[in-house]
């Protein structure tokens, strides 16, 4: 408990000032208190609600692949696995388009573009990370570090001995996933598509959300992330990009594509810009950044824009930019209701 608070409350002055302490300690107690609070609601309790988070649309694509024959596939380790077909008329299959979702999300938000990849003559495999979705298994917090993990064995199982997939499609904390992989050697593609590059680090992005999100000052962040670091000094590090790696050695990927809402109220957009092209540009990768606005950080996985954007990508062909994306999806659709 502050001592603030208690000053305030053993106060006799008259007039507001002993308001103003008073509520000024409640506000020092609460952002004091909250870290281990909600820290200990979201990474325990919650966490072990198996879905929650996780919107109704996107869960209603799990439940759709669930039941049909031969997609849902649990591994040994408790992964749920997605593995679809290929719905092009050519009897040839492109191969396998690997995704990977973001943290508190499911492999049900990724149904737009997994199944504009089938349409384009590629089987997607996607999987739900431990305590996500529909996989079994994970009864503790879910890490960058056991995420990674997951990963690989999801690779290891479905790519080897290669590991070597045409195209690789992350969101968000999927974005740092990949990234690590590819870095590390453990995972090649030719076509690469990232949506929402993520913050490095726990730190970077609970400063973002607390100051620009939610409003709050600076000493008001700084003092709820040195209690969250002090109730969690064995977890809060497992969040830090850092601790797997850096950006990807962008030369393992003939082409990268970057889509990012903007503004994105969870991760900044140049993240996308500055990271990709920084590296990107420095080895020679062929790299096309979009920044899309009216999206936002998960709605960008579905909207038209980024979903034709993604189809120009993956045939090899130029990305327009966003006002031609947008007029490019309205002809599409006027065809559409004429047809």
């Amino acid at each position: 408990m502050s001592e603030v608070f208690y000053a305030s409350v053993r106060n006799k002055e008259s007039g507001p000032q002993p308001v103003k302490r008073c509520l000024s300690g409640v506000a020092d107690c609460v952002i004091s208190c909250a870290p281990t609070t909600l820290g200990d609601f979201m990474f325990y309790r919650l966490r072990r609600i198996n879905g929650f988070l996780v919107s109704t649309r996107a869960r209603a694509n799990l439940d759709k692949w669930a039941k049909t024959p031969d997609v849902l596939r649990i591994a040994g380790d408790g992964t749920a696995e997605y593995h679809l077909p290929s719905t092009s008329l050519s009897r040839v299959s492109k191969g396998k388009a690997l995704f990977a979702h973001g943290w508190e999300g499911c492999s049900g938000q990724l149904a737009a573009p997994a199944e504009l990849l089938m349409a384009e003559g590629y089987e997607p495999l996607l999987f739900d990370f431990g305590l996500h979705g529909n996989s079994k298994s994970g009864d503790e917090l879910t890490d960058l570090p056991r995420m990674y993990a997951e990963f690989l064995r999801v690779v290891e199982r479905n790519c080897g001995p290669s590991m070597h997939v045409p195209v690789v499609v992350g969101h968000s904390v999927g974005v740092t996933v990949i990234k690590k992989a590819i870095a590390e050697g453990r995972l090649t593609c030719d076509r690469l598509v990232v949506f929402s590059v993520p913050h490095e680090s726990l730190t970077e992005a609970a400063h973002f959300v607390i100051t620009e999100t939610l409003g709050l000052s600076e000493n008001a962040c700084n003092a709820f992330l040195d209690a969250f670091a002090r109730s969690f000094p064995d977890k809060f590090g497992a969040f830090d990009t850092s601790s797997i790696g850096g950006a990807p050695g962008a030369e393992v990927a003939k082409s990268i594509l970057t889509l990012h809402a903007a503004p994105d109220r969870t991760s900044p957009n140049e993240h996308s810009v500055d990271i990709w092209r920084t590296e990107g540009q420095k080895k020679g990768a062929n790299l096309t950044v979009r920044l899309l606005t009216g999206t936002g950080h998960v709605g960008i996985i579905r909207d038209a824009r980024s979903l034709h954007a993604l189809r120009q990508f993956v045939r090899g062909q130029a990305v327009p930019d966003e006002a031609a994306l947008a007029r490019e999806v309205e002809a599409t659709r006027q065809l559409e209701l004429q047809a």
